[in-house]
């Protein structure tokens, strides 16, 4: 769970999820800042054609770039793969670049990758992408590709992680109804219900309430 006020910035900084997840992430970060049309390479591996992306915005034609190592980079191996990428506007005929990266770059690095981009140029920093991310809108962003969510302190992730493993639980009860399985039930003590309980998955408790005669099953946590 986050515990400090600034998660997003550390887990972003400190990448460890590889390529295809951040190219995924880079695709939310420019969806969400107005670009559309999104057309994306190959985020789990081939050949690119130096893009990870083709998309639009203000009638314009864009490539994308993430760039997602893990821990910040010397300014120089940062410059040349914006470098690498940056050929990508001329290689595929298009009018910018939006250059996705989990860096810290100074005011001055920024003007200076601007002054070599050859074309249009979007640079989402890690500060950048640390303000976009933590929109109370991308709550499901945050949890999806960083495993928290910055507003509730985790919660957010917890409860979807308890809603799927409901939707786990609400087939297995219907299973069982189909099956009218019996064994391992335990009779409630003055009532008319079976019990059967269910522990230790991902710390949820839960219970199935069985009518005597087997026709209705339901969860009870």
């Amino acid at each position: 769970m986050a515990t400090r006020w600034d998660e997003t910035w550390h887990r972003l900084l400190m990448w460890t999820s590889g390529q295809g997840a951040s190219e995924r992430l880079a695709a939310q970060v420019v969806l969400s800042e107005g670009y559309g049309r999104f057309d994306p390479s190959h985020p789990l591996g081939g050949p690119d054609d130096k893009k990870d992306a083709v998309m639009r915005r203000d009638g314009m034609t864009w490539i994308m770039a993430a760039y997602f190592p893990r821990g910040q980079q010397a300014y120089k191996t940062i410059k040349r793969k914006f470098e690498l990428d940056a050929a990508g506007i001329v290689a595929n005929g298009v009018d910018g670049i939006a250059f996705v990266c989990n860096q810290e770059l100074s005011p001055a690095q920024r003007a200076d990758l601007l002054a070599t981009a050859g074309g249009e140029c979007d640079i989402y920093h890690l500060e950048r992408i640390v303000a976009i991310l933590d929109r109370p809108e991308m709550r499901a962003i945050r949890a999806q590709f960083l495993g928290f969510d910055s507003n509730d302190n985790g919660q957010a992730e917890l409860a979807l992680r308890r809603q799927l493993i409901r939707e786990r639980i609400d087939l297995f009860a219907g299973a069982i109804e189909w099956l009218a399985v019996k064994p391992k039930w335990r009779r409630n003590k003055d009532s008319k219900f079976f019990i059967l309980e269910v522990h230790g998955i991902e710390g949820i408790y839960a219970q199935f309430m069985r009518e005597v005669d087997g026709v209705h099953v339901e969860l009870v946590t």
